[in-house]
């Protein structure tokens, strides 16, 4: 959690600390949509974990996507974030219309999980609905649900358009890995590792590899 929170101060240090506790929760064979978001609120500061409480409470009082995402327009939406040209940081605003705040993002990744975590696609769609900073949320709850229910739970038809349109990156893959998603979601650290070397030449046991 500090290797997540490094680069972050006050509320969004505390965020990425509660986000990197429940990717390692989905992890734990055993747990549930329920334990991940205990744990969300175990692993946070008074104020990301007030809003873990609120966003939790809203979802249990509508029970789907779309109303828990009416209602958290309505009562959560975070209007101090950023500020725009020629104002205060920290000011309320109505003109805002999107915001990566931590104080935002973490607590609608917990409201959709807690309405429709038992359905990774349906999750994803939702997330991506969601407006917002939704491109952050839903890439959240992808990792969270995906690492919760396993890689062959995303549709197939979306895992082959993703290596479609990524055919460059996985190419760089091939001489050290099968360059597909499954093989990317297998050994995510032998990935990590080997695109840590970006903008060097690949080496393999003969050598250089060829661009």
């Amino acid at each position: 959690m500090r290797i997540a929170a490094i680069n972050q101060d006050g509320e969004n240090r505390s965020g990425a600390a509660t986000l990197a506790a429940a990717m390692a929760e989905a992890f734990r064979p055993g747990s549930t949509i329920e334990s991940i978001l205990d744990v969300m609120e175990t692993h946070s500061d008074f104020v990301i974990r007030r809003a873990v409480l609120l966003a939790r409470s809203l979802a249990e009082e509508v029970g789907t996507a779309a109303g828990f995402t009416e209602l958290f327009y309505e009562r959560m939406l975070d209007r101090t974030w950023p500020a725009p040209m020629g104002t205060e940081p920290g000011q309320w605003s109505l003109e805002r219309p999107w915001s990566a705040s931590s104080i935002e993002i973490v607590p609608a990744v917990a409201g959709l999980i807690a309405v429709g975590g038992s359905d990774v696609n349906e999750s994803l769609i939702d997330a991506a609905s969601f407006g917002r900073d939704c491109d952050t949320i839903a890439s959240i709850v992808g990792n969270i649900l995906g690492a919760s229910h396993g890689a062959s739970s995303i549709r197939a038809s979306w895992i082959s358009e993703c290596e479609n349109v990524n055919r460059d990156l996985l190419s760089r893959l091939a001489p050290f890995v099968e360059p597909t998603f499954d093989a990317m979601a297998g050994d995510p650290r032998r990935i990590a590792g080997i695109l840590s070397t970006r903008g060097r030449p690949w080496r393999g046991p003969d050598g250089p590899t060829p661009r």
